[in-house]
């Protein structure tokens, strides 16, 4: 189990964005992951920075492990849901 705890979360009306979401993890504060309303679903978006290429953004946070990324996710879907 991961210590995750949801610090801030600011829910966005209207257009595919829905929510910005910050975390602490471990010793550190992780800003601007994303609740995002796609074709299949609401799904989390990590932190992204606009590369140098027009129209290009990478992820800036990288979970290391497929459990703590799924992990991170229910915590931040189901907290969304609840609020």
């Amino acid at each position: 189990m991961y210590n995750i705890i949801i610090v801030r979360m600011n829910k966005i009306e209207g257009g595919a964005t829905k929510a910005f979401v910050d975390i602490q993890y471990e010793e550190m504060i992780i800003k601007g992951l994303t609740v995002v309303e796609g074709p299949k679903g609401l799904f989390v978006s990590m932190p992204r920075e606009k590369g140098k290429e027009e129209g290009k953004y990478f992820d800036t946070v990288h979970p290391i492990s497929e459990g703590l990324r799924k992990e991170l996710d229910k915590k931040i879907l189901e907290y969304y849901l609840a609020n």
